[in-house]
């Protein structure tokens, strides 16, 4: 059997564009929606991402800002993402709050043969470790998938047996490219990956961004892909 997994990562309480995601799987066979983390922070909008996430997701792990918000524990983030992330926690309802706790910081699963880990970071630290393109070599195991994301870097590794796959953030792509990042896999007898690019209003984000309160850089980097 043939199924067709959406990975979504690093949304960072970025409604609009996460609305844009969704409107671009519409038009696409999914079978089921996995994230790898990073639901909230930097951005205006937790409660409203919280809300879509819960019912979106068939799979979803704790990403490193998820969990300093619902711990409070902001040790080694800067000063902006500081700022963001404890104006998040601040307007989070308890419905958000609960949703986050529930989460895991990895999942492994089977689907037709195919072994694959879903996490935030990396393998040996599921919530913090950055795994760039350079550096998924490393990641070479018994799994057939890796799914990760973290760096918001969206990028496929194909190695001897294992197959490293970052979506690249929906909220805030660091790679050149403003749009929002997901990809779909399709497993069955082999693997493929789609990666996938969506434009949104990210000059209306910006503004809402800032009205909101929330750092000047936060917002405009959004318009870079920074």
């Amino acid at each position: 059997m043939t199924y067709y997994v959406a990975f979504l990562s690093d949304i960072h309480s970025n409604l609009p564009a996460l609305k844009a995601v969704i409107k671009s799987m519409e038009g696409r066979r999914i079978d089921y929606v996995a994230f790898l983390g990073d639901l909230v922070g930097y951005y205006p909008w937790p409660n409203e991402v919280c809300d879509i996430g819960s019912s979106l997701f068939d799979y979803a792990v704790m990403g490193n800002h998820d969990y300093s918000i619902i711990s409070n524990d902001f040790t080694g983030y800067n000063d902006l993402a500081i700022i963001a992330d404890s104006m998040n926690a601040k307007s989070i309802d308890s419905g958000c709050l609960s949703y986050l706790k529930s989460l895991r910081t990895q999942i492994d699963l089977t689907m037709d043969s195919i072994h694959m880990l879903m996490v935030h970071g990396s393998p040996s630290d599921p919530l913090f470790e950055y795994v760039y393109p350079e550096d998924a070599y490393k990641l070479e195991s018994n799994y057939d998938i890796i799914a990760l994301g973290h760096t918001h870097v969206q990028y496929e590794k194909k190695l001897t047996r294992t197959t490293v796959i970052n979506p690249g953030s929906v909220g805030q792509p660091r790679d050149g490219d403003p749009r929002a990042a997901y990809c779909v896999v399709k497993i069955g007898d082999t693997i493929s990956v789609d990666m996938i690019r969506v434009k949104y209003d990210v000059a209306g984000t910006v503004r809402s961004v800032l009205e909101a309160g929330y750092p000047k850089f936060l917002a405009q980097r959004l318009a870079m892909g920074i």
